[in-house]
């Protein structure tokens, strides 16, 4: 049947009953009709203050229900209880146990209250009749009488009686009826569609079949429905006969269950997807109808009576409902906060208004609004409640602080929340937490304090365009925030997290902190992130976060200056990348002698963060295996003996290689290796074909003065260092053949200043001489086919190192070491003399070949080497190859009266002259071969074909009287 059908259905019999009443009263009179609506009256009020005593005798009532005798109240209380884990928590919880028991009367008292006026009807009648009998003339005499009956003022008493008497009865009836029609929609809610896989989707039936709803909807949409539901008669009629008492409080049942339905409808809107803006609802409306629902005597007298006594006996509830497991150990912290109280049900009415009062504030502003309409993740929302929203902030934190749940539970409330979260190490630490907290308001404080800094942060962060979870993720992102405002962010992260380091709840239960475990857990060494090495004259003791990030806000900003982030990315380093932007920012200023002073860039950075123990691991050991793969330099080199064991040496260390490494860097960067491809030398040598030997072939003097040194005193340059000796015994053991081949072994006394071994000297001048030689020659296949001048030079330098000790014998510092180059000029020498058929000792009488002046002496081969000139070729015969015979002799003397050698002549002859100013010429000839010499001479000078000048010098050569140095 429709709605329609039952309204009119409705409508019709209550129509039917007024002409009834009307036509009773017509016919009866003005005084029997009035008389009758009095008693009529009388009886409803009877019926109504009866009715609650009935019903609970009804209730009262044995049956034998499996031959147990029951109350009907028991019964339905058995009907309940029949699961054994219900019965359990209805036995351990007497409010629970007493609504229930008194919850029938509520459920009856309306059919009660009907049939009692039905039957206070016939009362009422049988009354009627017995008092007209009495008091009134029968019909018959009144009309004998002549006394007129005012029919239509009868037929309108009769009315008024059956309007009334037909509502008032059903008044109780039609409140439960518009109650459950008023919320029809929430007792027919379909549940909720599932989906299985492809399934199609599926819907359960009707909670409430829809003829039911129609006969309801009828009832309460008829005019009698609309009538009884006026002015909230039927309402107070149902509550006052079905209010009962507990716990010193009268319940009415109806009335707090439509509030409760009120504010359920209401949270439906403000959590339905429909709703546009949760700051529009009337939330003072919201507010008063949360009022009546906790003010309300079933939320008083039962709900907290009840919540607190199952709290109590939370075991019991847990076995009826094992998936309240998870909160067994908040219950039992509750149970014990609550057991020794005087009344429970306070304290959870406490912590609920608390709740309210919490969603209340965010709501009715516009927060909740904002994160929604926003879709704000999690640090946007705590920044927008943190500064657009303060006072609220402020607010919910007081609530927050003043809930008894988390005075009481807090240990087991913050496991439950852990266990929500991934477990990782940083979950695990915060398990540890203090939640013993003494300074509830306090910590309230503290907790402003802290969301007001994050908030603040946050939009440093967001005006750079970043994020602080981001951040977190990628702490290199910080690198991408402008110099600028660096100081302010530092200097509030640091405020931020001093206000977390030393608040009760950031430390666990012995008193320890948390923050620095924290750190530690995010791979920040100990975590202890104010350990900074003390260093001789540079900044004191950090005792604090936010003297922390002063400090390293300058090696940060100098980061940000070099353009660093692109190099620094996810715990990798391209130290390619890193090497030539500190090169292309590294200055130099020459002073008005020339010397060469680099700009501190490299130790800028590196100097303070190497001092900060917590970022030692984190942040050198990606840099360290980075630079070992340039082929350059090996920082991991100056971790010895090791930053736990020894930092001050560390620390030396990088304060010696840092000022080297910048030199180096620079001078490769401000060469070409290709000028019109624009490539520079630290370019090549970054790259993959990078070779030293081609750079070596580049290097002009001014350069090889500049880099060799610090290569060779840099201890991290030791990969470049190798490179470089490497080249040079390879260059040089192409000029060997294989039987003379050497190495190479550097020490570290080869180039420490500080030593008086220091080499660094003579290695720059062999160098030189190499990179002349190299410059000068396509290939080096022999030493013969090399310029003699230039390997004298190099031989002459090799020597200087190779006898460094003999060399230095006669100075105040003589040297007890030899050369690194000993081998090499031994080999060098080897090969020359065989090449050369010359052996150097037996040309000049020396001690040894330490003596001997390569520069010269291969100067004289180099003239002497000339094969069109014959006083060359006699000269070679006689000094470099020991030809002592009178032809020999004989041939020097024909040759230098040819003036076409004449020229030559002389260039040999004074560069004897410069080699005997030290040393003689080793001849063995016999005493009337040194006449025959002289005699030859004479006649030379007595001729005049040769000038006294080559006189001269002939004498000189071979040791006689007259010469130069005769």
């Amino acid at each position: 049947m429709s709605t329609v059908a039952i309204i009119a259905i409705l409508d019709v019999l209550f129509v039917v009953i007024l002409v009834v009443g009307f036509l009773q009263g017509f016919f009866r009179g003005v005084k029997r009709s009035a008389l009758e609506f009095g008693i009529t009256i009388a009886g409803v009020i009877i019926a109504g203050l009866i009715t609650p005593v009935v019903t609970n005798a009804l209730l009262g009532i044995t049956v034998n229900v499996d031959g147990q005798a029951q109350s009907l109240n028991t019964f339905f209380v058995n009907m309940i209880s029949q699961d054994e884990s219900i019965a359990a928590v209805i036995e351990s919880s007497p409010s629970l146990e007493a609504f229930l028991t008194s919850l029938p009367q509520v459920l009856l008292c309306a059919v009660v209250y009907l049939v009692l006026n039905l039957v206070m009807r016939l009362v009422c009648y049988i009354i009627y009749k017995i008092i007209a009998v009495i008091s009134f003339k029968s019909k018959k005499k009144e009309k004998a009488l002549g006394l007129k009956r005012n029919k239509w003022v009868g037929g309108a008493i009769g009315t008024l009686k059956a309007f009334v008497l037909a509502l008032v009865i059903c008044m109780p009836l039609t409140s439960l009826v518009k109650l459950v029609d008023n919320n029809i929609g929430i007792l027919t809610a379909s549940a909720a569609t599932i989906e299985e896989g492809d399934q199609p989707a599926q819907s359960s039936e009707p909670v409430v079949p829809e003829m039911v709803t129609n006969l309801i909807s009828g009832v309460n949409s008829s005019f009698f429905g609309v009538l009884n539901g006026a002015v909230g008669l039927d309402d107070f009629i149902f509550d006052n006969i079905s209010k009962f008492d507990m716990n010193d409080e009268t319940v009415y049942v109806r009335r707090d269950v439509s509030n409760y339905l009120e504010i359920y409808k209401t949270v439906s809107n403000i959590v339905g997807s429909d709703l546009e803006s949760i700051s529009s609802i009337d939330w003072d409306e919201m507010d008063e109808i949360y009022k009546q629902a906790t003010e309300g005597t079933l939320y008083n007298a039962v709900v907290l009576n009840v919540v607190s006594e199952l709290v109590e006996n939370y075991n019991v509830l847990i076995n009826a409902f094992p998936q309240l497991e998870d909160f067994s150990e908040i219950f039992r912290y509750v149970s014990v906060g609550i057991n020794n109280l005087e009344n429970p049900a306070d304290y959870f009415k406490n912590d609920i208004d608390k709740v309210y009062s919490m969603v209340s504030t965010l709501a009715r502003d516009g927060y909740i609004d904002e994160v929604r309409s926003g879709n704000l993740n999690a640090e946007d929302a705590v920044a927008t409640l943190a500064n657009n929203y303060s006072s609220q902030l402020l607010q919910v934190l007081e609530d927050l602080t003043s809930i008894n749940l988390l005075h009481d539970a807090f240990s087991p409330t913050l496991d439950y929340a852990l266990s929500l979260l991934d477990e990782s190490e940083i979950t695990n630490i915060l398990k540890s937490m203090n939640t013993s907290i003494s300074d509830w308001p306090e910590l309230k404080n503290e907790l402003y304090s802290m969301f007001t800094n994050f908030g603040q942060l946050s939009n440093m962060f967001k005006a750079q365009n970043l994020s602080i979870t981001g951040v977190l993720e990628n702490f290199t992102d910080v690198l991408s925030l402008s110099e600028s405002s660096i100081d302010g962010i530092f200097n509030k992260l640091g405020q931020m997290l001093d206000l977390v380091d030393n608040m009760e709840i950031a430390k666990d239960n012995t008193g320890a902190k948390l923050l620095p475990k924290v750190l530690e857990s995010l791979g920040l060494g100990d975590g202890n992130l104010l350990n900074v090495q003390p260093v001789e004259g540079e900044d004191g003791e950090i005792t604090n976060y936010e003297d922390f990030f002063g400090f390293l806000s300058t090696p940060v900003k100098e980061i940000i200056g070099l353009d660093l982030q692109d190099a620094l990315q996810n715990g990798n380093v391209d130290m390619n990348v890193v090497l030539k932007k500190i090169a292309g920012n590294i200055t130099v200023t020459i002073s008005a002698s020339g010397e060469r002073t680099y700009s501190e860039t490299i130790g800028n950075i590196v100097l303070p963060i190497y001092r900060i123990t917590a970022l030692h691991d984190m942040l050198f050991g990606p840099v360290f295996d980075a630079s070992a793969s340039t082929g350059i330099v090996d920082l991991s080199l100056l971790e010895e003996p090791g930053y736990d064991t020894d930092f001050a040496s560390c620390y030396a260390n990088w304060q010696h290689d840092l000022p080297l490494i910048s030199q180096v860097l620079y001078e490769l960067e401000a060469h070409f290796y290709d000028r019109e491809a624009q490539i520079t030398m630290l370019d090549y040598m970054l790259s993959a074909d990078g070779d030293i030997n081609e750079v070596i072939k580049m290097l002009d003097d001014e350069t090889v003065d500049l880099i060799v040194p610090p290569i060779m005193q840099a201890i991290s340059l030791k990969p470049l260092r190798d490179q470089l000796s490497t080249a040079v015994v390879e260059n040089i053991n192409d000029m060997l053949s294989e039987g003379n081949a050497a190495t190479l072994d550097l020490n570290a006394a080869t180039y420490d200043p500080a030593s008086n071994e220091d080499q660094t000297g003579e290695i720059v001048s062999i160098v030189k001489s190499l990179v002349e030689i190299l410059k000068s020659s396509d290939a080096l296949t022999s030493l013969d086919s090399l310029d003699k001048t230039l390997l004298g030079q190099l031989l002459e330098n090799l020597k200087d190192n190779a006898y460094r000790v003999e060399l230095s014998a006669s100075t105040d510092a003589p040297k007890t070491e030899v050369g690194v180059f000993r081998s090499i000029f031994d080999a060098m020498i080897a090969q020359a003399e065989y090449e050369l058929e010359v052996t150097f000792t037996d040309v000049i009488d020396v001690q040894g070949i330490y003596e001997v002046d390569f520069t010269q002496i291969f100067n004289l081969i180099e003239l002497a080497s000339d094969a069109e000139n014959a006083f060359s070729q006699a000269f070679k015969d006689i000094v470099l190859n020991g030809n002592n015979t009178t032809e020999a002799v004989d041939s020097l003397i024909e040759a230098i009266k040819v003036p076409e050698n004449q020229e030559m002549a002389k260039d040999i002859l004074d560069t004897v002259n410069a080699i005997t100013e030290n040393h003689e010429f080793k001849f063995n000839f016999t005493e009337e071969q040194t006449a025959g010499i002289e005699t030859a001479i004479s006649s030379l000078e007595e001729e005049g074909q040769v000038s006294s000048d080559l006189i001269d010098g002939l004498r000189n050569l071979f040791g006689l009287s007259g010469g130069e140095n005769a």
